[in-house]
């Protein structure tokens, strides 16, 4: 916001004019600033449709609409290598998927959208009309503004109502993420950092991540409990497994850094921010 503010001529502070003409140079040089789907979803909230244009155009001149690939994606390879790494299972090293590719398509499903000409019969050739490819390119490139800025009030009817709240790991309402709850658990049970941290962890992987593991774990036919010496009768026979396994899993084990802090953080209150700044790192 306050780089668009300065491309606006509306600086903050004067040192922000400053920033801005350095990142804009780092990206003439080929330094990538690429969004993510939280830029998306963050603008989409901004309600003046000039402020959120101002924003957009200002990430895209910056970006070049560079995108990080959907955290879906990551987030799966990232669990598999950490199963590999941990497990032995898969038996081979999982392949990294492209972290940066480009537009609104990359960042929400990994796949890159292009226009595309199309005729009576079908699909037709750019390279056969003349100025068509540039044209196409210039499509895409101003659809890609337009997915980050939205659309202005006119554009949107008057019966039109606002979608519902969004719940950006894997459809949970926001309120289920913002630990509210656990924070009181925790406030009535004082206990050491470490101890804290492997609830976190362990918080994590269930509330935000335990759809995914299921999954890899069926597919790779992956007992987990057998894989960590999980022990009926020993009940921490398996943390020191399960933990290091976590802790291989870097979108997870930052995600629990950032937790520990505000957690024990008790006069910190949880909001929508709060998840979207964790989300987006």
């Amino acid at each position: 916001m306050r780089l668009a503010a300065a491309a606006i001529g509306q600086p903050r502070e004067p040192s922000d004019l400053q920033v801005l003409a350095a990142v804009r140079q780092a990206s003439e040089a080929g330094v990538a600033f690429p969004l993510s789907v939280t830029h998306y979803h963050e603008t989409a909230r901004i309600t003046h449709p000039r402020q959120r244009a101002d924003l957009a155009r200002t990430m895209a001149s910056i970006s070049r609409c560079r995108t990080l690939c959907s955290g879906r994606i990551l987030l799966r390879h990232q669990f598999l290598e950490a199963m590999h790494l941990s497990f032995g299972w898969p038996a081979f090293r999982p392949t990294p998927p492209q972290p940066l590719g480009i537009g609104w398509g990359w960042a929400h499903a990994g796949t890159r959208l292009k226009p595309q000409l199309r005729g009576p019969s079908g699909p037709v050739d750019p390279a056969s009309m003349p100025g068509m490819t540039y044209f196409l390119r210039w499509a895409a490139q101003f659809t890609e503004y337009q997915l980050l800025a939205g659309p202005q009030d006119a554009d949107i009817p008057a019966s039109a109502t606002r979608l519902p709240a969004r719940g950006s790991r894997e459809g949970q309402p926001e309120q289920s993420r913002l630990g509210t709850f656990f924070a009181d658990l925790l406030a009535g049970d004082p206990i050491s950092r470490s101890e804290l941290r492997v609830r976190v962890q362990a918080r994590e992987i269930i509330h935000e991540h335990h759809e995914l593991l299921r999954d890899l774990c069926a597919e790779y036919r992956l007992d987990l409990l057998r894989a960590t010496g999980a022990d009926p009768a020993h009940p921490k026979a398996s943390r020191h497994r399960m933990v290091a396994f976590a802790d291989r899993i870097p979108s997870v084990r930052i995600a629990v850094d950032v937790k520990v802090e505000l957690f024990r953080n008790a006069a910190r209150k949880w909001n929508r921010n709060t998840v979207h700044d964790i989300d987006g790192r």
